[in-house]
């Protein structure tokens, strides 16, 4: 600090000091004017996922507006879209209400990028300590209750003016709906599985024609599927080699069309391209094979698994081909 000729040492410091407490002072109080100043300016964007073409922009906007103020909605192809919500606590309660809520013959599903699902978090902690103020309230009476009793409240009542909606409109649940498990996913697995013998002949069989492979370096794409580990914690255990995947500039030539092919098959034909950005992030990020199953459950469920482990089949089989220096066929 540079001290002008002719001042009083003592008391331009005290001066300098003083002015640094009240501006110190000006951005608190600055602060507590500011609801939710924390967040001020972070996006949330909640993936809503599941829709019935039934459900209309405006029905879908109104119950996200129960939640609160909503900045953004962008619907994709009909049966999903991302929304954003001006308030921090708009997103935490659209995302505590209506995931897993059942409209018609539907299940809502709601995530969050896992970096924002943890600002959220620490978002809700902050509110329920008070480091953060509650948005505010149109009872009076809520004022007697605690931080926690009034969220919990104030999402009672959001869901309830939700269901209220979802009724006048003729959307509520069947009970054959409401009762029902993702069967497609459970059949699919049934029709996979094997005896314990037969699934023992089968890996067998593969590993002579895999120990066979191995003596000779593979020369066609068809020598190369003989390498990839056909069995699922096989194959999530191979570590890639990520200097060959940036080598072949993988992720953008292969992965991200097998991705965005893949994905639709499991979203019912419809493309979702920000989802798929997503994921190929996640390969470009070196995400294990942990991380990635845990982003994508929210939006795969019980597909997660069986997706990773296709993906990194295909990961694999690029990463080799590129080693062998097999040209596609």
């Amino acid at each position: 600090m540079i001290i002008p000729m002719g001042t009083n040492n003592l008391n331009y410091i005290d001066s300098v000091t003083n002015q640094q407490v009240l501006t110190n002072q000006q951005r608190n109080l600055q602060s507590h004017e500011n609801p939710q100043r924390r967040v001020e300016g972070l996006s949330f964007s909640l993936y809503i996922g599941r829709l019935s073409k039934e459900f209309n922009d405006e029905f879908v906007q109104q119950i996200l507006n129960y939640c609160g103020g909503v900045k953004k909605w962008k619907r994709a192809k009909g049966t999903f879209g991302f929304a954003e919500f001006t308030y921090a606590e708009g997103t935490l309660r659209a995302y505590q209400v209506l995931n897993g809520l059942r409209i018609k013959d539907k299940k809502i599903i709601v995530s969050i990028e896992s970096e924002n699902l943890k600002k959220l978090k620490q978002f809700e902690t902050d509110l329920k300590q008070g480091l953060e103020p509650l948005r505010p309230a149109t009872a009076p009476t809520q004022g007697t209750l605690s931080i926690e009793e009034q969220l919990e409240k104030r999402n009672k009542e959001a869901l309830e003016k939700i269901n209220a909606l979802i009724k006048d409109r003729g959307f509520e649940p069947s009970k054959a709906s409401a009762s029902k498990s993702r069967s497609p996913s459970n059949n699919r697995n049934k029709k996979r599985s094997r005896t314990r013998g037969e699934k023992y002949r089968v890996d067998r069989s593969r590993s002579r024609d895999r120990r066979k492979t191995e003596h000779s370096a593979p020369k066609t794409s068809r020598d190369v599927v003989k390498l990839v580990p056909k069995d699922p914690e096989k194959t999530l255990s191979t570590k890639i080699d990520w200097n060959l995947v940036y080598e072949g500039n993988l992720i953008e030539l292969k992965m991200r069309k097998w991705i965005t092919e893949r994905l639709k098959s499991y979203l019912g034909g419809q493309e979702d391209q920000e989802l798929t950005n997503f994921v190929v992030g996640l390969l470009t990020a070196k995400a294990n094979v942990k991380q990635i199953k845990t982003e994508l459950v929210v939006v795969l469920e019980d597909d997660a698994e069986n997706f990773v482990v296709k993906m990194w089949r295909r990961l694999i089989f690029e990463v080799l081909k590129v080693k062998h220096k097999i040209k596609d066929e």
